[in-house]
């Protein structure tokens, strides 16, 4: 019994007093086992969601005059962004910056007013100024039943990517609901492919995003999408 007490004591020295390399990743080890099947398990069965924390990836919620896009591979993601040229719902001008709710409406409001969705709906939708690359977004598994015009939410198409975007239409065909989004940066949904947007089914659904950590910055996100404790989403 001695001998397992001073074993012991030696662990929790080495790893809570001794400053050395190995000591040092000893602990990050620890905190990944931890996290990833302990503290993160927890999380996703208290938010009732298997993706309770997702990183955002891709400009497709932001409200600001981004870096155009020059070259997009099949899957529609950007390898490629353009120094000269900004745009905003399709619309281009030659510096970027971030935009008011009016004019982010002046801007990409007729694509929904198309849809009846009004302005003065809109602006009380959550996240109604979005979110940007780098984001940290608490998801929830709201039922789907439950899932409203306007809410953003976490889906996966059918190359089993990951997508976070707005809400903008529910169908119901004998008794069947399917769902409609759309990125709030995008000129229009997704149309073609593997992550059509335009029927997406109940299996497809993972949850409501619920809160906003913004700006952990491109340092923390990566970090985060090499050590895999969270999700990332596009």
């Amino acid at each position: 019994m001695p001998n397992v007490k001073q074993y012991a004591k030696k662990i929790w020295n080495f790893l809570w007093y001794e400053d050395s390399v190995w000591s040092w990743l000893a602990n990050i080890i620890i905190a990944f086992i931890l996290i990833k099947f302990i503290i993160y398990p927890l999380i996703s069965l208290l938010l009732a969601t298997p993706l309770p924390i997702v990183a955002v990836v891709s400009g497709s919620m932001e409200h600001k005059f981004a870096p155009a896009c020059n070259t997009y591979l099949a899957n529609g993601l950007c390898i490629s962004y353009s120094d000269t040229h900004y745009d905003l719902c399709g619309l281009e001008q030659s510096t970027g910056n971030s935009v008011n709710f009016d004019t982010y409406w002046q801007n990409c409001g007729k694509w929904y007013e198309q849809r009846n969705i009004s302005k003065d709906s809109f602006a009380n939708f959550k996240f109604t100024s979005g979110f940007n690359t780098g984001d940290v977004m608490v998801v929830r598994g709201k039922p789907w039943s439950s899932v409203q015009v306007g809410d953003v939410i976490v889906w996966f198409a059918k190359d089993n990517t990951p997508i976070i975007h707005r809400v903008v239409a529910i169908t119901k065909n004998n008794g069947v609901l399917t769902l409609q989004t759309k990125g709030d940066h995008n000129s229009d949904q997704i149309q073609v492919g593997q992550r059509t947007e335009t029927s997406i089914s109940q299996n497809q659904y993972v949850g409501v995003a619920v809160l906003r950590i913004p700006w952990l910055g491109n340092i923390k996100l990566y970090a985060v999408r090499a050590i895999g404790w969270f999700q990332t989403v596009i």
